[in-house]
Parts: structure tokens; C-alpha cells; sequence
């Protein structure tokens, strides 16, 4: 007894020194040393030596050299000083690796999108599918006339585009990974197939499943001078882009000069029409190129009661929607999804809705809605606020191989972690949710174990979630990616042959 006694009082030396692996402190087996012992020659591992719990070793070693090279990386950066104010939770299976401030409420900044997501999926399903419909109140003749109007009923779809805009426009080029969008001009060959020819009317862009609310009334009006979220509406074409401006014809004067609008230089661009109008116009122009003729214009409306359907289209799976919010980090997607969970909730498509319907699909997940705070579901409100705890239970939930965890950007690879990290250690192993505003960034994800990982335990990915606010974001993603490296190295230990039993 007072040999394990004494083991059990020198382990805290023998995990944190070199002892312990080169077995020089071991104490030997009872009875008489062997006669003659070489300077390499090692004993046999005593039953009660710390040797006979090589992967508790391992486990323990890895711990204590990740806090050993965390602390520098964060010492006086997260202490509500000039240096900022944040938090930091590691953790890997059960085990907390390493944490500092992990309940303290912070501005999330876009990690608020991982919240969203995991409430949309949990109430909804990932193969719930949003549906923009073409309706009409009039009849169609045998020759294809349809004589009224034509409706363009929005289903909050947010990636509703034309094939052209997808192509050439800024997220597909951010993100390498295949498209996700729903085809308006598919929408618009259907009309056709259907057997419609002539649109005696107007097109009618009708937008009524959700309030008219654009934006949230909290927000900092720089979001929509520099084009962070397109206006909101259930009808939205391109990201309520308008279509480019046909050229005008010559003037009468015959002088071949084209006749043109006078911007000033440096002005802004005019405002794009309402969005269900202009929705209604591009739907308009990708009915003219199927050759189906539309004699009126292209105005907002209702729906009459007793429309008929004349087709519909439906959204990708809303696990495919929602992985492509997550991997470019995409505003306008977030909030009509959070208004399209408020309509599916409690019939009322407004963003107090959806973000009620958040916490409370939240909160029946058994998750400390009591650490958030969600003003919106992007991210974007300067009043949001939620932990590092909050965020890593959230992706622990989810799990590696689950729909939130296959969306999230991948380092040096895809989405907004497309030029971060690259040719580090951790590209390709961290994926992650990124988060920036004026003085907020952010990063909660995963990270796989390096092949070399020794046990089993140590072979399972690390979740992880950093907050920090203040002073800058610049300083604050530095901060993040010097964190991001550390994690990347863990587990930082020898093989496991060196700390095994040798007999």
C-alpha cells in the first residue's frame, strides 16, 4: 500500500515531465534489482506503474500541452480591457479541453446563423422544401391565349435566381461548391410547357406570405448602403438585384446617338423597385425568352381566392439551403428562413416570429436559450448576444457528420474560410462558422484529429467555439487564427509505444 501510495502522490510530476516516458522514476518490483543493469536497459513496468494507463496518459499529456500553448496565445486578450473582451470553449467528446469565459454573453455576430440553422432543421425536417407557385384567375384557350393576369406567388425562397445571375454572381464565385438555387427561368419554361402563349395581362408579383417589414427596424443602416442583406419580402429574385437596363433605342433625330440616363459620377445607383415588382419583371422577361409573349407589365398584387394553379417549382432540401446559408455566411437567407419558421410556427412569416420560434425550438432541444439573445437570425443586430457554450453545445448536438457540421466552410477549401488558413495545418481540417462586424469575429466549428492521433479518444474531433468583440476585428480574426493553429497541432503528444507497458 505505501508503494502505490507513494505512485499516486508523484503523478502530477510524472505526467507533466519527462520521467514519466523515459521511466527512470518508476519504482521497481519488489525483490532484488536484476544483478546487472546497462545504462539503456529499462525494467519491467510495475503492475501499479501509471504505464499500465497509456491512453489516460495520453489523454492527460495532450491536455496539459494545449493549455500550456493556449495560455500565451490568449494571455490579457480576453479581459474586458483595450485588448477586447471574449470567450473560448474547447472540448472534445465529454471533456473540456480548455475554456475562459465560456458563459459570458457576447455579440456572436454571424455564429447567431448556427442557432437558426439548428432550429430550422429541428422543426422542419432537412427535406421540408419551399415553393413558389404561378397562378392565374383566368382561363387558357386551346391556342394557348391566357386573357388576365398572370401571379407570381412567393414562397421565401431566398435563392431564387436566373440561371445568369447565379453564374456570374458574387457567391458562386466565393464558393466552389456546386450551386444551390432555384431556376426561376425553369419557373418560366413550365409556364410554357403548361401551354400558355399569350399573357393578355400583367405580371403580378405577390408577396403575402410574410409581412412587409424589408429590414429590421434595429439594424445599423450601413447593412443596406453596402448590400449586406437584400431588402426582405416572400418574393425575392436575385437578391431583389434588378435586371440590367435594355439599351434605349436612337433618337428620332436619326443621328445614331443612343439616347441615355444621366447618372451623375459618384452617385449612387437608383434604388431597385419593390421587390415582388421586381421579381414580377425579370419573371416577365424569362417568360419573353421562352417566346411566350406578355402584353402588360409587371406590377405587385394578391392573389385572387379562387386562382388556379398553372405550375410551381420547389426550392432545393432545406438541409442543402441551409448549408449553403452557413458556408458564405448569406444574411438575406437567414432572415427569410427565421420569417419563414415564424409562418410555419405561428402563421405569422415576421422576424419577432421566427426569432420566438428560435428560442423555443432551442429551448425544447434541452439547449441554455438563457445564454441568447436574437434580435434577428443572421447575426446582424448589434443587440444579439450568446456564449461560447451556447455555440459549442449546439455543434456537439449536431455532430460531426451531421447537416450543420457538412455546410460549415472548410479552411483554405470553400465559403468564407476560402482564403484563411491555407497551407497551415489546419486547412482542410477545420471547418468552421465565421462571424464579423465592425469590432466582432468569431469562429465555432470542428476540427479533425490529425492521422497520427495515438488512442481512440484522441482521435475524435475537437469542437470549439471563440467569440471576441473588441477592437477591431482585424485583431480579433489574428487572435482566432493563432488560436485555430494550436488546435490544429493537438494532440502534441509521443507515440503511444513510448508510454505503454514494456512488459
Amino acid at each position: 500500500m505505501r508503494r502505490w501510495a507513494g505512485a499516486a502522490v508523484a503523478l502530477p510530476a510524472f505526467v507533466g515531465g519527462a520521467s514519466l516516458l523515459g521511466g527512470a522514476a518508476e519504482l521497481p518490483a519488489a525483490g532484488p534489482p536484476p544483478a546487472a543493469v546497462g545504462p539503456t536497459a529499462l525494467l519491467p513496468t510495475p503492475l501499479l506503474s501509471v504505464r499500465r494507463a497509456p491512453a489516460w496518459i495520453e489523454s492527460t499529456l495532450a491536455e496539459q500541452k494545449l493549455t500550456a500553448a493556449l495560455g500565451p496565445v490568449l494571455a490579457g486578450q480576453l479581459n474586458g480591457t483595450s485588448t477586447g473582451s471574449g470567450c473560448v470553449l474547447v472540448a472534445q467528446g465529454s471533456t473540456v479541453l480548455f475554456s475562459s469565459n465560456p458563459t459570458q454573453e457576447l455579440l456572436p455576430a454571424s455564429d447567431l446563423k448556427l442557432l437558426t440553422a439548428t432550429a430550422l432543421l429541428d422543426r422542419l425536417g432537412a427535406d421540408f422544401r419551399l415553393t413558389t407557385r404561378v397562378m392565374t384567375p383566368a382561363t387558357t384557350t386551346a391556342n394557348g391565349v391566357l386573357s388576365g393576369n398572370l401571379y407570381l406567388i412567393g414562397g421565401g425562397d431566398p435563392r431564387l435566381l436566373t440561371d445568369a445571375y447565379e453564374k456570374d454572381s458574387y457567391v458562386a464565385g466565393f464558393d466552389p461548391s456546386p450551386p444551390v438555387y432555384t431556376s426561376l427561368d425553369e419557373l418560366a419554361a413550365q409556364v410554357k410547357q403548361a401551354g400558355v402563349r399569350v399573357v393578355t395581362g400583367s405580371v403580378l408579383g405577390d408577396d403575402s406570405r410574410f409581412d412587409q417589414q424589408r429590414s429590421v427596424p434595429t439594424w445599423e443602416p450601413v447593412y443596406e448602403s453596402e448590400g449586406d442583406v437584400a431588402p426582405l419580402s416572400a418574393l425575392e429574385v436575385n437578391y431583389d438585384t434588378p435586371p440590367a437596363a435594355p439599351p434605349t433605342p436612337p433618337s428620332a433625330d436619326n443621328s445614331g446617338a443612343a439616347s441615355t440616363t444621366t447618372t451623375v459620377p459618384g452617385s449612387p445607383p437608383p434604388p431597385p423597385p419593390d421587390p415582388p415588382v421586381n421579381a414580377a419583371t425579370i419573371f416577365a422577361d424569362a417568360l419573353r425568352q421562352q417566346g411566350v409573349t406578355v402584353e402588360g407589365g409587371a406590377a405587385t398584387g394578391t392573389t385572387p381566392a379562387g386562382a388556379r394553379l398553372i405550375t410551381q417549382i420547389q426550392s432545393p432540401p432545406l438541409a442543402t439551403e441551409l448549408q449553403a446559408m452557413v458556408r458564405v455566411s448569406d444574411d438575406t437567407a437567414a432572415e427569410l428562413l427565421t420569417k419563414e419558421l415564424g409562418y410555419q410556427v405561428s402563421h405569422e412569416g415576421s422576424t419577432t416570429a421566427g426569432t420566438a420560434a428560435i428560442r423555443s425550438v432551442l429551448a425544447a432541444d434541452g439547449l441554455p436559450v438563457d445564454q441568447l439573445t436574437n434580435l434577428d437570425g443572421s447575426g446582424l443586430d448589434r443587440g444579439d448576444r450568446a456564449t461560447c457554450n451556447l455555440l459549442n453545445q449546439v455543434l456537439a448536438r449536431a455532430g460531426p457528420t451531421g447537416v450543420l457540421a457538412q455546410g460549415l466552410p472548410v479552411a483554405g477549401q470553400t465559403g468564407t474560410l476560402l482564403h484563411r488558413l491555407s497551407g497551415t495545418p489546419a486547412a482542410g481540417r477545420l471547418a468552421g462558422k465565421t462571424g464579423t462586424l465592425q469590432d466582432v469575429a468569431t469562429l465555432s466549428g470542428l476540427i479533425t484529429a490529425p492521422a497520427s492521433a495515438p488512442t481512440a479518444a484522441l482521435k475524435a474531433p475537437i469542437v470549439f467555439s471563440m467569440i471576441v468583440n473588441g477592437p477591431g476585428y482585424t485583431k480579433g480574426q489574428d487572435l482566432i487564427d493563432k488560436v485555430a493553429l494550436v488546435l490544429a497541432a493537438y494532440p502534441a503528444v509521443p507515440p503511444l509505444a513510448a508510454v505503454a507497458p514494456r512488459s
